[in-house]
């Protein structure tokens, strides 16, 4: 990227920072895809990769992480494994706050930085997901409650999108969305740690 596109790209993200408001930032946007849509498309382009690639690389790095910290810990309680989710939860509830309030510092490597704080907790909570449920459920039961689970999971992210878009029609900020669900994200750590293991694997 040459040096005066960089400029003109960081005159766009000094503009949006100092827009007071989400009805500003519309507009804002409006207007660069009207009067600039190169840089429109490259910043969205940038926008999307940065959404994506460092999330799911991180969340790969901490279900590897949390799979192996989880089996240490198993050694030494059959708690271990919800200890890691409840810790990798722990790193979702700052993730989710940074991220949310990540528009308001125009800067993207702080947006970054929080998702991939986000990647490692979701690794480190998903990888756990179903050793868990083993230690819940019967032998016999376990494909029959993994289903029900992701049931469940699938749903409420659909149901997450639906309010995150209406919230946003609504000009809610961005800050104020991500704190709904980074409580969201408390409440499942206190769910997590009063699980009460009933059976050890076969």
């Amino acid at each position: 990227m040459t040096p005066e596109r960089w400029d003109r790209i960081s005159g766009w993200l000094e503009r949006w920072r100092a827009a007071a408001d989400p009805g500003q930032r519309d507009t804002l946007r409006a207007q660069l895809a009207r009067e600039e849509p190169d840089i429109a498309t490259e910043v969205t382009d940038l926008a999307g990769v940065s959404a994506t690639l460092y999330w799911q690389v991180a969340a790969i790095v901490g279900a590897v992480t949390g799979g192996w910290l989880a089996d240490r810990w198993m050694r030494q309680t059959v708690r271990g494994r919800i200890y890691v989710s409840a810790i990798g939860m722990s790193l979702i509830v700052p993730a989710m706050f940074g991220v949310g309030y990540a528009p308001q510092t125009g800067l993207l490597w702080v947006a970054i930085a929080f998702l991939v704080l986000f990647g490692i907790g979701w690794g480190f909570f998903d990888s756990n997901n179903m050793p868990i449920l083993s230690q819940l459920a019967r032998p016999q039961l376990r494909a029959t409650g993994y289903g029900i689970m992701n049931l469940v999971s699938i749903s409420c992210g659909g149901f997450a999108d639906w309010g995150f878009g209406m919230l946003r029609d609504r000009h809610v900020p961005l800050f104020g969305i991500f704190s709904v669900f980074a409580s969201a994200a408390v409440i499942s750590i206190v769910l997590v740690l009063l699980i009460r293991p009933q059976y050890l694997e076969k």
